[in-house]
């Protein structure tokens, strides 16, 4: 300890150093005995005392050996000689290097599998609370969920997610109480940094999180920003029930389909009604309404809702990150005024640089513009944020695919489909790939592989796209007749268009890229940067439309006919 810090007391090293030793009849017969050896040169005061019985339990992973000695010495003091002594412990260690961290799931310890989304929806909200010290790299939510219940060693985590230390803990309510236990660890050496105990009421609950945020960034000796600092310190009260609907929604909105997000939207209405100025939940209806945009509700009713609900939320909470992100997207894919949307993304990421989504929505929006190596700039920033998503790595590639690297993009898809096979972009993303390499054969097994997997009409654009490039025409006719009858009639006339395209139809697929241009369709947005709009490039028509959108003429493209 002394060639640590050399101006550790003496008798503090000493007892330590006999605290930890190997043989049992080495050690402190007793608690009495170390506290006597500890306190050689320092009073020990009855508040000191009597403060050993409020030490945080922490819900703690299984401990490797040293850990054990470890957290045995430090539980041994800190029933010695109380919180202080712990804390005056811990400040006596060398200073870990914490740059990056994950915050696990919270353990539920209700009892009730009914309440999980309780425990969920407070890891969300830790992570979104440190995700906006800028200095951390903190792990985006949709990786750490797959660590729920696993027994994997912080090292194995720590590899996995690339990460310096982990945040672990637990949740219970209990009427309206509620019992959160948190620790950090530094991962790597399974070694405990810091933890805590706090109790609260339900409506004082949103407080605790920029609260415990703060106390991490102390503790792993991070400088806050003042304006972090005082984001992180702001105390929002909102009525628990308002709160309790919108980490429902929460719960709902992660799980990613039609039902799910209609249902996610009704909590979340419900929170706005209980509490009209809860900015989170307002965001929340924006992201509920643009989840369903295009897919299962027609953009011109979708996406205006995203914008007011959006714009709601940043009047109440002008730094809500979330809403800056929700108005980039409605701006960049709905209004295409590119310029504004991009100064909304920057702003989002100004806030909360930790947000995986909002890099991916950046990077897709560069994409469109043909600003490719900004793009792969934003994708790279979404994985190391969301190391375990396929949709970031498939994203990714897709730049690749873009610029013509049709090698580097298939290594790349394959790679995403070795981790899992049934991922269906993955697979309908190198039949894409295959198809511009004129390996027409594979590119049909692949886009056939990816429309048995999952019900996608994007899949199945492609692959009619694929059968009109063999030669097919009967085959991808039959393929735009399914779509058109599928999605409740609602699939996007776009996709139509990419058939028509590559069957030599110019005339119908403008007509129908014209229909999607009125509906406003999302799929609008990839017409500059994508290879199946290839045969449309020698029509004027084309550039026309391109133009509209705002966006740049691909290299080849027929310019405007200036009369």
């Amino acid at each position: 300890m002394t060639d640590l810090r050399p101006g550790v007391p003496a008798n503090v090293a000493a007892a330590l150093e006999r605290a930890l030793a190997k043989v049992p009849g080495d050690r402190f017969a007793s608690c009495r005995e170390f506290a006597a050896a500890l306190a050689d040169d320092m009073v020990l005061s009855p508040p000191a005392v009597a403060a050993a019985a409020t030490v945080p339990t922490v819900a703690m992973r299984r401990p490797g050996p040293n850990a054990l000695v470890r957290n045995a010495a430090l539980i041994v003091l800190a029933l010695a000689i109380g919180t202080f002594g712990t804390r005056a412990l811990l400040a006596l260690r060398a200073p870990s290097e914490v740059h990056s961290l994950a915050v696990l799931p919270l353990e539920n310890l209700s009892g009730d599998e009914s309440q999980q989304y309780f425990a969920d929806g407070m890891t969300e909200e830790l992570t979104a609370a440190l995700s906006q010290i800028t200095a951390l790299r903190v792990i985006s939510r949709t990786s750490v969920m797959g660590y729920q219940g696993t027994r994997k060693r912080l090292p194995q985590i720590a590899r996995e997610l690339n990460v310096d230390a982990v945040v672990e803990g637990a949740v219970r309510r209990q009427g309206d109480q509620v019992l959160v236990t948190a620790q950090l660890l530094d991962a790597r050496q399974d070694r405990h940094l810091w933890g805590e105990r706090y109790e609260r009421r339900i409506a004082d609950v949103l407080s605790l999180q920029g609260e415990i945020a703060r106390v991490i960034a102390r503790e792993v000796r991070v400088r806050l920003r003042p304006e972090e600092r005082a984001r992180l310190a702001r105390a929002r009260t909102v009525p628990p029930e308002a709160h309790e609907a919108y980490l429902r929604g929460r719960y709902l909105f992660g799980r990613m389909s039609e039902s799910n997000f209609r249902d996610a939207l009704n909590y979340f209405e419900t929170a706005v009604r209980l509490d009209s100025t809860y900015a989170e939940a307002w965001s929340g209806i924006a992201d509920a309404w643009y989840g369903m945009s295009s897919l299962y509700v027609p953009a011109l009713e979708a996406m205006p809702r995203v914008q007011r609900a959006a714009a709601r939320a940043l009047a109440l909470d002008p730094e809500l990150a979330s809403a800056h992100g929700s108005m980039a997207t409605y701006l960049s894919c709905y209004a295409w005024n590119w310029s504004t949307g991009e100064a909304e993304y920057r702003r989002a990421l100004a806030l909360d640089p930790n947000n995986a989504w909002t890099h991916v929505t950046y990077a897709t929006m560069l994409g469109a513009q043909r600003r490719f190596a900004e793009s792969q700039a934003e994708w790279d920033k979404a994985i190391e944020l969301d190391p375990l998503s396929l949709f970031s790595v498939v994203g990714a590639a897709q730049v690749a695919l873009l610029r013509g690297d049709y090698p580097s993009a298939i290594r790349q898809y394959r790679s995403a489909i070795a981790r899992d096979s049934t991922y269906a972009p993955a697979r309908y993303m190198l039949g894409l790939t295959y198809l511009e390499s004129a390996r027409t054969s594979e590119a049909l097994a692949e886009l056939r592989k990816a429309v048995a997997l999952a019900d996608n009409l994007y899949a199945k654009a492609l692959l009619g796209v694929a059968l009109a490039q063999s030669g097919r025409k009967a085959e991808a006719l039959a393929v735009a007749a399914e779509l058109r009858a599928g999605n409740h009639g609602n699939v996007q006339p776009a996709y139509l268009a990419a058939i028509y395209a590559a069957l030599g139809g110019n005339s119908e697929a403008l007509d129908l890229l014209e229909e999607s241009f009125n509906r406003r369709d999302e799929e609008l947005i990839n017409l500059a940067a994508y290879p199946q709009w290839r045969p449309l490039y020698s029509d004027p028509r084309f550039a026309r439309l391109l133009k509209r959108l705002g966006l740049p003429l691909p290299p080849g493209v027929v310019a405007v006919d200036k009369t």
